[in-house]
């Protein structure tokens, strides 16, 4: 949780550590925290609370929706913000693919400005470019109206892999925010896919 981050990190990277994680993952931040101030809040703090738990070797990382890609005035974003201000050596991003393409994010140039800086990234795929959706905040709508499973839709996830030497990517966690019932048979045409994918 933020405040977890905020006020406890040394206990949150014991609570990581002991689940045997290398990460403590910023997954969300607030609909009245999202202004330009705020962002820079935020990277202070997730810069402060990565620094705390170095000990426990755990390392803060942020994961994106497409609200961090919102203009916030002359052309900057609250992810300019935060990959700008977080120290590289203490903080990490977890890239959600759906999230910024739903964004009209262009991955690679994402990666290309700021190497190494992409750790973990959700594989989520996309029917259509998403773009009628590109700057609403209704996530179940959104989900259920352009989230596909992995290898159903439009994101050409091998281009994208075969720069991780460039975005630094590890962890790739294969998901899907409201799957289609059965559940299963979503998970494993997910998974598949995912690793008939050659980078």
């Amino acid at each position: 949780s933020y405040e977890g981050l905020a006020n406890e990190p040394e206990k949150m990277g014991d609570i990581a550590a002991t689940l045997g994680s290398r990460f403590a993952i910023l997954p969300w931040v607030g609909d009245d925290q999202r202004g330009l101030d705020d962002y820079k809040r935020h990277a202070e703090m997730m810069n402060r609370a990565s620094e705390a738990m170095k000990s426990a070797g755990v390392r803060v990382a942020y994961h994106n929706h497409q609200f961090e890609f919102f203009d916030l005035g002359d052309g900057v974003t609250g992810m300019d913000i935060l990959l700008s201000e977080t120290d590289p050596d203490l903080v990490d991003m977890e890239l959600d693919i759906f999230w910024a393409a739903l964004a009209g994010v262009s991955i690679p140039d994402l990666f290309a400005a700021h190497p190494g800086r992409f750790k973990l990234c959700h594989v989520k795929d996309m029917k259509g470019d998403g773009s009628a959706y590109r700057t609403s905040l209704d996530f179940a709508t959104i989900v259920g109206d352009v989230m596909a499973n992995v290898g159903e839709g439009d994101i050409d996830f091998g281009a994208l892999f075969k720069l991780n030497e460039l975005s630094g990517l590890e962890y790739f966690v294969v998901e899907h925010d409201n799957p289609p019932r059965p559940f299963q048979q979503s998970v494993q045409s997910s998974y598949d896919n995912f690793r008939a994918l050659r980078f």
